[in-house]
C-alpha cells in the first residue's frame, strides 16, 4: 500500500511551484498575482515535464505576461521538443495496426496510445516515450519478429527478463519504441492472483474497438484505463520516483475525469487495484486530483501537511529532486511492484534486477565508461553502492521493528 509507506519531507510551496501546478492543472482563466522568478519556473517545468501541458492549455499572451517573453519561449521550446517525439509515436500507430492485421493478431493499445485514440489527450500536450500494446501471449513473439524484420531491434534489459512484457523494441530511425505486453500488470478482475490478458478483458466486455484502424484493434474501457494508470503510476513507479514522471499520471487522471470515476465504494478502480492500492490510496488520489483541478490553494497550507492528498503531492514534488528521500524509498521500490509471482519470488526477482543492471541503465546512472573493463568495474561497484544507499535505511527499519516488539 502506498500511503502507509510514504514519509515525504516538507515541501515549500513557493509562488513558482504554485504557479506551475495552477497552470498545469487548475481552471483556465484564473489569475496569479504573486511575483515570480521566471528562471525558477522554467527549471521546475523541465524537472516535472510540465511545459507541454502548460503551453498547450494557455494562450501565449497569458504565459508571456506572467513570465516574460524570453522565459515563455523557453517553455515553448521544451514543449516542441517533447511534441516532436510524441508525434513520431502517433504517426506509427497505423503502421503498427497494419503489421498486426497482416498477421491476424488482435492488439489492445494501452496507456498513452489508448488515451490518444480515445480522444482524451493531445500528443502536443502529453509527452510519451513509447507505445504500449497488449496481445495474446501466444502472439507476442510473432509480432516482435515481424517488427524486427521491419527495422526494430531489441533493447538491452539486463539479465533478468521482464515478467509482463517482452524486451522493448526500438527503431532509432523512426524514433519509436514499442513494448509488447502479455497481460495488464497488477489488475485483479476476480479472486485469481493473475493479471488479466487480452482474452480476459474481452470475456468481461472491457474492450472497445478502434474503428479508425485496420485489423482487430481495441482500447480498454475508461474504468480499465483508470485502474491501470493507478497501478502503473502509484504501485509500480510510486516508490521509484526517478523511473517515471509521476505528474504525467496526475495529468492523465484529470483528463480522464478520475475524480468522478473514483467516487464511491463500488468504483471499478477500487475493486481492480486491491492488493496493491488501498481504499485510502484511491481516495487520497481522487481528492488530490480534484483539488488540483479546482486550483484550491488550501492544498498548499501548512495545516494540510498531514492530510493524505497533501502527502501524495509532497511525494510527487520531493521524489525527483530530493536525493535523500529517493534513497529512503529505494527499499520500498524493491517490495512494491505488482507481480503475479509469490511474494518471495517477486522480491528476489526485483532485487536481482536492481543489482544487475543493463549497460544502458549503468550508463544512465553512473555515466558511460570509456572501455569494456569499465562496465566490469561498474558491475562490481553496483552492490556496494546499493548497500551504501539502502543499508542505513534497512538498519533503521530493523532497529525500529525490534523496539516495537
Amino acid at each position: 500500500m502506498l500511503l502507509r509507506r510514504l514519509r515525504p519531507p516538507r515541501v515549500a510551496y513557493t509562488p513558482e511551484l504554485r504557479w506551475l501546478l495552477l497552470r498545469a492543472f487548475g481552471p483556465l482563466g484564473t489569475t496569479f498575482g504573486a511575483p515570480l522568478e521566471s528562471d525558477r519556473v522554467v527549471e521546475l517545468a523541465a524537472t516535472y515535464n510540465l511545459a507541454p501541458r502548460i503551453v498547450t492549455r494557455h494562450p501565449g499572451h497569458v504565459v508571456n505576461a506572467e513570465l516574460g517573453r524570453e522565459h515563455a519561449t523557453q517553455l515553448v521550446v521544451l514543449q516542441l521538443a517533447d511534441a516532436a517525439r510524441t508525434r513520431r509515436l502517433v504517426r506509427f500507430i497505423p503502421h503498427l495496426a497494419e503489421r498486426a492485421a497482416a498477421l491476424v493478431i488482435p492488439i489492445v493499445f494501452l496507456k498513452f496510445a489508448a488515451l490518444y485514440l480515445d480522444g482524451v489527450i493531445s500528443p502536443d500536450g502529453r509527452p510519451a516515450v513509447d507505445l504500449d500494446i497488449l496481445v495474446r501471449p501466444s502472439d507476442a513473439s510473432r509480432l516482435a519478429l515481424a517488427l524486427t524484420q521491419d527495422g526494430f531491434s531489441t533493447k538491452e534489459v539486463g539479465p533478468i527478463p521482464h515478467e509482463f512484457h517482452l524486451p522493448p523494441l526500438s527503431d532509432a530511425r523512426r524514433g519509436v519504441t514499442i513494448e509488447i505486453h502479455g497481460a495488464v500488470r497488477g489488475l485483479r478482475l476476480d479472486a485469481r492472483r493473475t493479471s488479466p490478458d487480452l482474452d480476459d478483458l474481452q470475456a468481461n466486455a472491457l474492450l472497445r474497438p478502434v474503428a479508425s484502424l485496420p485489423g482487430e484493434c481495441f482500447s480498454p474501457t475508461r474504468d480499465v484505463q483508470l485502474a491501470y494508470l493507478l497501478i502503473h503510476g502509484l504501485a509500480q513507479h510510486g516508490h521509484a520516483t526517478g523511473s517515471y514522471p509521476l505528474f504525467r499520471l496526475v495529468s492523465d487522471l484529470i483528463d480522464l475525469d478520475a475524480a468522478r470515476l473514483l467516487s464511491g465504494d463500488t468504483s471499478a478502480a477500487l475493486r481492480w487495484t486491491q492488493g496493491y492500492l488501498s481504499k485510502a490510496d484511491i481516495e487520497a488520489t481522487g481528492r488530490l486530483v480534484s483539488l488540483l483541478a479546482c486550483g484550491d490553494e488550501r492544498l498548499f497550507s501548512a495545516r494540510e501537511h498531514e492530510r493524505p492528498a497533501r502527502v501524495i503531492l509532497d511525494h510527487l514534488i520531493a521524489g525527483p529532486t530530493n536525493q535523500d528521500y529517493r534513497n529512503a524509498l529505494a527499499l520500498d521500490a524493491i517490495h512494491s511492484p505488482p507481480s503475479d509471482l509469490a511474494p518471495h519470488r517477486s522480491v528476489g526477482r526485483r532485487l536481482l534486477a536492481t543489482v544487475f543492471l543493463s549497460r544502458q541503465a549503468l550508463d544512465d546512472r553512473y555515466g558511460r565508461p570509456s572501455s569494456e573493463f569499465g562496465y566490469v568495474v561498474l558491475r562490481l561497484f553496483r552492490p556496494f553502492d546499493l548497500l551504501f544507499r539502502v543499508g542505513p535505511r534497512m538498519l533503521a527499519r530493523a532497529i525500529k521493528h525490534r523496539r516495537s516488539n
